[in-house]
């Protein structure tokens, strides 16, 4: 079904335009069903993508890069500053494989949560460093807050997760999000977790601290 639906929009728009002469379109009415062609393509890429993640994950087949790399360079696909510990350690990690993970909660912090601004913050343990990605929307209901991290659940509540946190509306998804980050950062050595917040969703993982 949430294959099938961006399917459907894309052949919709497609043959529109294709029927021009029979039915002419106007110009803002063309740029409307590509926008929208475009858009439904980058959503099933974005399914597909989901779903090969997982196969790499359930068959092994995932190739990880794990080596030393500075935590400012983790955090640069972050479009806004991060305070990092002085004297912060190197984490041993595959560096595009945590970007995905902090990209996924972004995206949805601020579909989800818009307004403020979420925020990172990064502190030290004794053998790993904690990222923790707060954000500032309605939160997690608490009978699904154990439930989070199971493959393709859905919360009552709201719609779908296909990136890393609650959604709300009508937004279609694989529910495959947490999943797939829990995947790729107990790959690395580490865990995420979600944490406890007075305000929004708190997601926290941690990754090894390299060897000098």
């Amino acid at each position: 079904h949430d294959l099938r639906i961006p399917l459907v929009s894309i052949v919709g728009a497609l043959q529109a335009i294709e029927g021009e002469d029979e039915a002419p379109l106007s110009a803002v009415q063309r740029r409307g069903l590509l926008d929208n062609a475009l858009s439904e393509a980058e959503r099933l890429n974005r399914l597909l993508g989901n779903l090969l993640q997982i196969s790499s994950l359930d068959s092994g087949s995932l190739r990880l890069k794990l080596e030393p790399n500075d935590i400012s360079d983790v955090i640069s696909v972050l479009p806004f500053d991060v305070q990092i510990p002085v004297d912060a350690p190197f984490v041993l990690c595959d560096i595009l494989l945590v970007q995905q993970v902090l990209i996924n909660l972004l995206d949805n912090a601020r579909k989800y949560a818009p307004g403020e601004e979420p925020r990172l913050e990064i502190e030290t343990a004794a053998e790993h460093v904690i990222f923790c990605f707060q954000d500032f929307g309605p939160g997690i209901p608490a009978s699904d807050q154990d439930k989070i991290f199971e493959r393709f659940y859905r919360s009552d509540q709201s719609s779908d997760r296909t990136t890393g946190m609650v959604r709300l509306g009508n937004v279609a998804g694989t529910g495959l999000g947490l999943s797939i980050c829990q995947g790729l950062i107990e790959a690395q050595g580490g865990r995420i977790w979600l944490a406890e917040s007075q305000r929004g969703s708190r997601f926290c993982f941690s990754l090894p601290i390299a060897n000098p």
